[in-house]
């Protein structure tokens, strides 16, 4: 197998290389702290941006009051998540929605550690 492995163009060697780590790297993770696939993500230069928006469903509607209205103050600003803090939590996470829209903001466990 190395044999062949060796006669095979670098860009299917790395295909392969790549396939075989998105195999055996589990990301999945219950809590914010970084892990080891911050390594992979850094070197591949990903920007969760990109690919993913803090929503009612995807986010905000999962984590607590507290988590909500902390995402809406780094997002927006402490006036922004203020003016929400009295609001029930449906309500709460629609409008957490409606303000971070747009802003780029991402929990700390997507974004790219600098």
């Amino acid at each position: 197998l190395f044999a062949w492995l060796l006669q095979q163009p670098q860009s299917e060697v790395l295909g392969l290389l790549a396939f075989c780590v998105a195999q055996s790297v589990d990301g999945v993770t219950d809590s914010e702290t970084r892990g080891a696939v911050d390594e992979l993500a850094r070197a591949a230069a990903l920007d969760m941006r990109e690919w993913w928006t803090a929503t009612a469903f995807s986010y905000f509607g999962s984590v607590s009051r507290t988590r909500v209205l902390e995402a809406v103050t780094d997002a927006v600003s402490a006036e922004a998540a203020a003016a929400l803090a009295k609001l029930k939590k449906a309500a709460l996470v629609q409008a957490a929605e409606e303000k971070v829209a747009g802003t780029g903001w991402l929990p700390a466990i997507l974004r790219n550690a600098d």
